[in-house]
């Protein structure tokens, strides 16, 4: 059973000593993955590096055209 304990969704279940416990749900697999967390699968689409040097790029077009 999943439902609001302490101001946070938690799954109930009973021990295996017959002591009903329970879990924060982010510690289970009971909700469903976000979507960007599934199609990514622990991929970036971009590297870090090559966004900083992007960036470093566009600020100093900016600075040659006289805008920030």
């Amino acid at each position: 059973m999943v439902r609001k304990n302490w101001d946070e969704d938690r799954v109930s279940y009973l021990g295996a000593e017959g002591r009903f416990r329970t879990l924060p749900i982010e510690w289970t697999d009971i909700r469903e993955r976000e979507l960007i967390v599934t199609l990514g699968a622990g991929r970036a689409v971009f590297r870090a590096d090559l966004l900083r040097q992007l960036r470093a790029m566009i600020n100093e077009i900016a600075a040659r055209n006289g805008a920030q």
